[in-house]
């Protein structure tokens, strides 16, 4: 089985806590803590409709576009047990 990864600069519609946003990337953000480490952390870089830009919880990312789920074929549990 051959799997292909596709990195695109394309931006996606999505939701930030119901607020219309476009997904622009991924990037990680280093903070020092109280522990006296630094820790890095994965936020979302998204737009706002009035072009302010935030860093975002992933989690809070709610895309709109149907991504790429529409390429794949997903089976039901049931389907799965009766394929294996």
């Amino acid at each position: 089985m051959n799997a292909v990864f596709t990195i695109s600069d394309e931006h996606r519609p999505c939701y930030v806590n119901g607020e219309k946003a476009i997904f622009h990337r991924y990037t990680y953000d280093t903070k020092f803590m109280s522990d006296g480490q630094f820790h890095e952390f994965l936020f979302a870089i998204v737009e706002y409709a009035d072009g302010h830009v935030q860093l975002v919880e992933p989690t809070d990312v709610v895309f709109a576009d149907g991504g790429e789920f529409k390429e794949f074929t997903f089976f039901s549990p049931e389907e799965l047990k009766a394929r294996f």
